[in-house]
């Protein structure tokens, strides 16, 4: 047993099951959907050597990485685009998460996200059916929980967002979440909060111009 064989079985378990939740772009480890100005992404990684020697794991033991990326937030990342689609990895993303499985294995912690495989293939059959299980139950749900502009803006409440609601990060998302629903007066407290947070050194030039803009024309 190997990544490449643990990729193959994932290709097959998986991607069919989330092509019927309309994501339409693949690579080997990594699906994508865009639903209006949002991207959605669920990434396959493997845990890789590091981490697995650590854990005495295999390292063709994997998880389930989620992330989110705004197409109207500025990012100093660019990502190359596919039929509209960002080709990037969750780590990008500005809203990102890891799913928490609900198989329980005797080599990893009950909380663990990782899908423990063994070096002969032992609990790959039982790791593909709690995916699906997770994908359906838990990662769907979430996305479409946040997949609105109303929606997101009140991600911070609903503990959606996977940020702290007083982070830079969660600052910067809602101010442009707000100007897009015309809540002037919070899309500004929500930039100058990003500003000040002197988190975006290198969007500071965008982030101010935009922020003036808004304050001159009423946000």
């Amino acid at each position: 047993m190997d990544s490449r064989t643990v990729t193959k079985h994932l290709k097959d378990a998986v991607f069919p099951l989330l092509r019927e939740y309309d994501f339409s772009s693949f690579t080997s480890r990594m699906a994508y959907r865009r639903q209006g100005d949002q991207t959605h992404i669920i990434a396959l990684p493997s845990i890789g050597h590091h981490v697995a020697s650590a854990n005495q794991w295999s390292s063709h033991s994997f998880q389930v990485n989620l992330g989110v990326w705004l197409h109207y937030v500025p990012s100093m990342f660019q990502p190359v685009e596919k039929d509209g689609i960002p080709q990037i990895n969750v780590f990008h993303c500005p809203v990102e998460r890891s799913l928490n499985k609900t198989l329980v294995q005797p080599n990893t912690d009950p909380s663990s996200y990782v899908y423990y495989i063994g070096h002969n293939g032992e609990w790959l059959t039982e790791a593909l059916a709690d995916v699906r299980k997770c994908i359906v139950q838990f990662a769907v749900p979430w996305f479409e929980s946040i997949s609105s502009d109303k929606s997101f803006f009140e991600s911070p409440k609903s503990g959606s967002l996977t940020s702290s609601p007083d982070s830079p990060n969660a600052h910067l998302l809602l101010a442009y979440t707000a100007k897009r629903l015309g809540l002037g007066e919070q899309a500004l407290a929500h930039l100058r909060a990003a500003l000040d947070s002197g988190a975006f050194l290198d969007l500071k030039g965008v982030l101010e111009h935009d922020f003036n803009l808004w304050a001159e024309t009423g946000a």
